[in-house]
């Protein structure tokens, strides 16, 4: 089975299986609840353009923290102001 998984036709497939299945899971939450899932988007993509692709590979865990941590904040308040109601 190893020479079937190095080989170099399947190695590009079988290096984005982790970003295919976190974008076919995040997708239908993002247009489940736009509401909340545009602060995570924009803080996340202000936060990349600000830092810059160079180093933002070296903080990103940095900013994954800080957006999660922001966003329950910020969900935490549309709630108690009622704003995500239907």
């Amino acid at each position: 089975m190893a020479p079937l998984l190095s080989n170099p036709v399947l190695k590009p497939g079988f290096d984005n299986i982790t970003p295919a299945l976190l974008g076919a899971i995040t997708l239908p939450q993002l247009f489940k609840a736009k509401k909340l899932a545009i602060t995570p988007v924009i803080i996340a993509l202000g936060a990349y353009l600000v830092i810059g692709p160079d180093n933002f590979r070296s903080v990103q865990s940095y900013v994954l923290i800080s957006v999660m941590a922001l966003s329950v904040g910020v969900a935490y308040v549309m709630h108690k102001r009622g704003l995500l109601d239907k």
